[in-house]
């Protein structure tokens, strides 16, 4: 019987600390988990702060971004802009040297005629006049002459410059 009651009590003793061992198997894996579980939360608000701050980055060049685009845009209108004047004033260059041209050709033409003929004398021009009407018409040819000269004269100084 001594072996039957220690037998029991042997038998009592690892059944009743078997769901000591468990329980605390169990605590500890509990333990583990609830751990692993807090290292992964804060796995995830590290990638979470990461991907904030990368977020924010990429706002930052976004709108760097817009603000080098709005100012390509302005110097863009501002050199289309410079390239229509430019392309105008090649016109207006082109067009002030072919009439300098033709004006030079008049002068010389002008001069040519007053040297081959020789300086004509308004005066001898006024006084072959036949009567005072006659007088009037050659005297204002005269001015015509003069203005014309003096508007040629004038004309290609200011081509010129």
């Amino acid at each position: 019987m001594k072996k039957f009651l220690i037998l029991s009590l042997l038998l009592c003793f690892f059944m009743t600390n078997t769901p000591l061992v468990f329980a605390e198997s169990l605590s500890e894996k509990q333990e583990r988990i609830e751990q692993q579980a807090q290292e992964e939360k804060n796995k995830i608000q590290e990638a979470t702060d990461k991907l904030n701050e990368v977020s924010e980055k990429m706002r930052i060049l976004q709108a760097e971004l817009d603000e080098a685009n709005t100012a390509y845009n302005e110097i863009k209108v501002k050199l289309d802009n410079a390239n229509e004047q430019i392309a105008q004033k090649e016109k207006q260059l082109a067009d002030t040297e072919q009439s300098l041209k033709k004006n030079q050709k008049y002068l010389q033409k002008r001069v040519r005629d007053i040297y081959i003929h020789g300086q004509i004398s308004y005066l001898d021009i006024l006084f072959g006049a036949k009567d005072f009407s006659d007088f009037l018409t050659r005297m204002d040819l005269i001015k015509r002459i003069l203005r014309y000269d003096y508007d040629l004269i004038t004309k290609i100084h200011q081509e010129r410059n």
